[in-house]
Parts: C-alpha cells; sequence; structure tokens
C-alpha cells in the first residue's frame, strides 16, 4: 500500500514566513500473514502420521511521524505509529503406530493438535493543519497533512482433531483398519510364514486373496504399500533382511493376482516400528507381522499442486524441505509430504 506524501513549499505572507510541510510518502508492504503449513508426513502402513503446524506469524508496521510549523512559530510534532510482529510457535504430535488394546475393541490413536489465532491491532496516525498566514494584501493559504491508517489484521486459529484408526478381525490373523484414504491388513506371521522364514505357507494364498478382494470390495483400488515387520529377537540386520525378504513375498503374490507391480511399494522395518511393546511372547508374535496399505484411488479433481481455490492464501513451507502437494481433509486441506 503506497500512501501520498505531503509536500508544501515554503511561502512569504509580507515579513511573515512560512515553513515548508515535507511529509515523505509511506509505502506499506501487503500484510502478508503467514498462516504456515499444516504438514501431515507420510507414514507406515498401519499407522497414524505425524502431524507439524510450522509457526504463524503477522509483520510488523511502522508510519513515520512528522512535524508542522504554524506561522506564528509554534510546533506540531505527529508522532510515527507502529505495531509489533505477532508470532506463534509450531507444533507437532508424533506419529502413532502401538495398538491400544480395550476390552472389546483395538487399534491405533494419536492425539489431535491446536495452533492459537494471532490479532496485529491497527494504527492511526493523526493528521494535522497548518493555518493560513494573512498580512495585509499577502496570504498563505492552510495546508494540510491527512490522516492515515492500517487496518487490523488476524489469522484464526488452526487445529487438526484427534485420529484414531481401530482394527477389526477380517479371519484369524488377520486384522483390516480402515481410514479416510486407506485400509491397513495385519497379518500375523502364524498365517503367512514359518517361524523365522520368509516363504509362504501353502495356506497363505488364501489369506492373501481374501485380503485382496475385501480391499477391492471397498473401493481402494490405488497404491499398495507392503511392509515387514519383526520382534527384537535376533541380530538387527538379520531382522531387517527378514522383513524385507517377507514383505516381497507378499509383494509378488498381489503382482502375480492382479496387483500392478508398479502399485506396489515394499519396505522392510526389522524390529524398528512395534505394533506392541516386546515385553512378552505373545506380544512378540503379534509384532512379527506384515501389514498391506491399500489406499484409494484418488480423483485428479482432488490433486492439487498449489493451494485449491478457497484454501488459506500465503501460505509457503519455507522451512520444510518436503515435495509438497493438498489433500483433501474433513475440515479443510492438509499440505502431505510426497516421497
Amino acid at each position: 500500500m503506497d500512501v501520498e506524501g505531503t509536500s508544501v513549499p515554503a511561502a512569504r505572507a509580507g515579513s511573515i514566513e512560512v515553513e515548508a510541510i515535507e511529509v515523505p510518502a509511506v509505502r506499506i508492504p501487503a500484510t502478508v500473514a503467514e498462516a504456515g503449513c499444516v504438514v501431515r508426513h507420510d507414514a507406515p502402513a498401519g499407522c497414524l502420521a505425524k502431524i507439524e503446524f510450522s509457526p504463524a506469524w503477522i509483520p510488523a508496521v511502522r508510519v513515520p511521524g512528522f512535524r508542522v510549523v504554524q506561522p506564528n512559530g509554534t510546533v506540531k510534532e505527529v508522532p510515527g505509529r507502529e505495531v509489533e510482529a505477532r508470532v506463534v510457535a509450531g507444533g507437532s504430535v508424533e506419529q502413532k503406530c502401538q495398538i491400544v488394546r480395550e476390552t472389546s475393541t483395538s487399534g491405533v490413536i494419536r492425539s489431535g493438535l491446536i495452533r492459537s489465532g494471532l490479532i496485529r491491532s491497527g494504527l492511526i496516525r493523526s493528521g494535522a493543519i497548518r493555518s493560513a498566514a494573512v498580512e495585509g494584501r499577502e496570504s498563505v493559504p492552510a495546508a494540510s497533512v491527512p490522516p492515515m491508517s492500517v487496518p487490523a489484521v488476524s489469522l484464526p486459529s488452526q487445529s487438526v482433531p484427534a485420529e484414531s484408526l481401530p482394527y477389526e478381525r477380517l479371519s484369524e490373523g488377520v486384522d483390516a483398519a480402515r481410514g479416510s484414504e486407506t485400509v491397513s491388513y495385519q497379518a500375523s506371521e502364524s498365517v503367512l510364514f514359518a517361524y523365522n522364514e520368509s516363504v509362504l505357507l501353502p495356506a497363505a494364498g488364501e489369506t492373501l486373496d481374501a485380503i485382496l478382494a475385501d480391499a477391492r470390495a471397498k473401493g481402494f483400488n490405488g497404491p499398495v504399500k507392503v511392509e515387514g515387520h519383526t520382534d527384537d529377537t535376533g541380530p538387527d540386520a538379520g531382522n531387517q533382511a527378514l522383513s524385507e525378504a517377507r514383505a516381497r513375498a507378499v509383494a509378488d503374490h498381489l503382482t502375480r493376482h492382479g496387483v500392478p507391480a508398479d502399485r506396489i511399494t515394499v519396505v522392510g522395518h526389522g524390529e524398528a516400528i512395534p505394533a506392541h511393546p516386546n515385553d512378552s511372547e505373545e506380544n512378540r508374535a503379534r509384532n512379527r507381522r506384515v501389514v498391506i496399505d491399500f489406499t484409494q484411488d484418488q480423483d485428479p479433481q482432488d490433486r492439487h499442486s498449489t493451494p485449491p481455490r478457497g484454501a488459506p492464501g500465503g501460505v509457503e513451507c519455507r522451512w520444510c524441505g518436503h515435495t509438497l502437494r493438498w489433500i483433501r481433509y474433513p475440515r479443510g486441506y492438509l499440505l502431505r509430504s510426497l516421497r
């Protein structure tokens, strides 16, 4: 916003000297209130993603003062005005993968996140009038400097609600959890592999076929993640290799049964992401699993490389270091990192 200055040259009315008025033009940068990023990170299959709010801020603004000398020599000083920047810190809630078991249900739970809103008050710099000077037949007309104002700016609070990923029993040794965009199947070692082996059991094909049929029936025909997990028994390197080999064996089966190989991502996590504490033989057995994550095939109209119309403006993620895209979310839009 450009505010024109006021320039009135010095003048004389008889013996009365009238000083010039010089009020420079003021350029007030457009107030871009940085609403920050809401970033949903990629998460392992069957987990709830880490959510981050970056800091939000409204920049400071300053308007300089000026002085006006009246014909009688009195001086009116109009002070400058300034309002400080307003900043609110970001925050995050961590990724959750461990399953919480209640009496009749089980699932993954992640708390919500709230970032408070901001208000930067406006400001007004008063104007001033220099009276006319008259002596005899000579005169200098009155002159004025108009007041100016900068409006207040506000940013609303932002929130991401708590989220849960409840699991339901699909079949013996297989639990399914449907989220807003994915459906995840946790298949235990007991229905897929012999202990410490990576070759599918003869009956494992029937289990995987049932999983694939259920996902297709629910409309999840997009990308697929297959992720292997072990318990904490044995060396890290051996667990990592076993988890990768098991994930690959499951992915190969899916490919043979109609899932294009270029839609499947295969990952082994070893013992790094337990679904349960490794504090008993029962829990270690639960952690020896393969998670298959099916994603809905996204409508091209929902894809945005820039903020969609109606999404908050002035949003950049300078700090994130991620490649980002907008995704629909029940309470608005989220930026989601891409691999």
